[in-house]
């Protein structure tokens, strides 16, 4: 069990609070393997202009990185807990095989914002998920062979029209849906003003669901012609 410590001005050194715990990471922000991390130094922060109640390094004994996590307390239980980290322990094993293989700039994309979301950057991570919406939906199309690369690379191709290319009726809904918050995302004026980013993220997840299962729908599709 790790306790925080905190910093004693009067003494000039550093004590242990024997009455507060800290939790520990499950994941790792840099390889995202699931696993105990190696608490190196939790730390209690009460400055006037800290935002949390405390910072904490943690040392993954998979890849042997380091990653900062700030902590909020738990008054009742008295635990300090990661509330977000850097980098963003939102991680692209969340995500399968298929998309981390064909969709890699928009999972990068993707961790990104939300890691700008985790820090407070709540203002410019919708922008953030808007552009990789236009970068998943650019290569599902390509990926899934239903434009050729001139075409969906070219500038002149907006994102509506990429969108009006998929066949796939939930995937176009869907990834109509998450552009039009998107978009509001980085508008003076909303035109979805009920829409957020959490309503967005719930969005691509489905959006998410139902590529991968294309893809399965597919490869059984093959498997099939290729008995007839």
């Amino acid at each position: 069990m790790e306790y925080i410590k905190y910093y004693l001005s009067e003494y000039s050194g550093i004590e242990t609070d024997d009455e507060s715990t800290v939790k520990n990471p499950s994941i790792c922000g840099h390889c995202h393997n699931t696993g105990k991390q190696t608490i190196i130094f939790p730390f209690q922060t009460t400055g006037k202009f800290d935002d949390n109640s405390g910072i904490m390094l943690t040392f993954c004994e998979l890849c042997e990185s380091t990653t900062i996590h700030y902590l909020k307390k738990d008054d009742i239980s008295n635990e300090y807990i990661s509330e977000k980290s850097i980098p963003s322990t939102i991680a692209s094993n969340r995500t399968s095989q298929f998309v981390n293989e064909n969709f890699s700039p928009f999972v990068e994309i993707y961790n990104q914002a939300k890691s700008a979301e985790q820090y407070g950057l709540n203002q410019i991570s919708g922008m953030g998920y808007r552009k990789a919406i236009e970068f998943l939906v650019s290569d599902y199309l390509l990926v899934f062979k239903l434009k050729e690369l001139a075409w969906v690379s070219n500038p002149k191709t907006s994102l509506n029209k990429k969108i009006a290319a998929i066949q796939n009726n939930q995937i176009k809904t869907l990834a109509k849906a998450i552009s039009w918050i998107g978009n509001d995302e980085t508008h003076y004026t909303k035109q979805n003003p009920e829409y957020g980013i959490d309503n967005m993220k719930l969005f691509i997840n489905g959006l998410l669901s139902c590529i991968d299962l294309e893809n399965q729908v597919r490869k059984a599709t093959e498997m099939i012609n290729q008995q007839n």
